[in-house]
C-alpha cells in the first residue's frame, strides 16, 4: 500500500496504459509483486478466502510492518522513487519521480522555502507535524542556506528552465520526509 500510494500520489508511475497494451501485464504484476511488494514485507496474495493474515496471527504477528526483514526497505522507497532505481539491485525501473515537475505542477509560491515546505507536508502526511519538526524538515530544503537563498535559487530556475541545482534541494527534502516515521506509518 505505501509503495503504491507513493507512486500515485508523486506521479511517479511509467509503466504504459495497460488497458492499451495487455500483454504488459504479466510483466508488470510480477515486477511489482516479486521486486517490489515482497521485499517490503507484503506478501504476494492471500493463502485463502479469509484473506491476508490478521496482525495478531502467528508466525509473523505483524507482517505488515516494520520488522528487520523490510525495514531497509522501506527506507530505500525515496531513492527508489527519485532514481527510478530498484529496491532490491538497483536496476531501472518504471517509476521515477520528475521532483521539479511535480513540485512545480501541485505547489504554489515555492520560491519560498516555509510555504513549500508547509504544502508538501500537508500534502503527505496525515497530521501536521509541530514548528520544529517543520523546522527540521526545512533543513533538509535549504541545505544549511537561508530561506533567501532558496528563493533565488527557484527564480534562476524559472527564468532559466535549468533545475539542477533546485533538483539537489528537494531531493534532500523529499528524501527526508518519505523516510520520515510520520511517512513511513501513514
Amino acid at each position: 500500500h505505501l509503495y503504491m500510494t507513493s507512486l500515485n500520489l508523486f506521479n511517479a508511475n511509467g509503466i504504459p496504459n495497460l488497458n492499451a497494451d495487455f500483454a504488459l501485464y504479466p510483466t508488470v504484476s510480477n515486477y511489482l509483486i516479486n521486486r517490489i511488494l515482497k521485499p517490503m514485507g507484503f506478501p504476494d496474495y492471500p493463502g485463502s478466502v479469509e484473506g491476508y493474515p490478521g496482525f495478531f496471527k502467528s508466525p509473523g504477528y505483524s507482517n505488515f510492518w516494520f520488522d528487520q526483514t523490510n525495514i531497509g526497505h522501506r527506507y530505500r522507497l525515496g531513492y527508489s522513487l527519485i532514481n527510478g532505481k530498484s529496491l532490491l539491485n538497483n536496476t531501472t525501473i518504471p517509476f521515477k519521480i520528475n521532483l521539479t515537475q511535480f513540485f512545480t505542477q501541485n505547489f504554489t509560491n515555492q520560491k519560498y522555502s516555509n510555504q513549500l515546505v508547509l504544502q508538501f507536508l500537508e500534502y503527505t502526511l496525515p497530521e501536521m507535524p509541530d514548528a520544529a519538526r517543520i523546522a527540521y524538515f526545512e533543513n533538509f530544503l535549504l541545505g544549511g542556506l537561508s530561506p533567501i537563498n532558496w528563493y533565488f535559487e527557484w527564480h534562476a530556475y524559472e527564468q532559466s528552465g535549468d533545475g539542477t541545482a533546485v533538483e539537489i534541494a528537494l531531493g534532500n527534502f523529499f528524501d527526508a520526509v518519505v523516510n520520515s516515521p510520520e511517512f513511513q506509518t501513514f
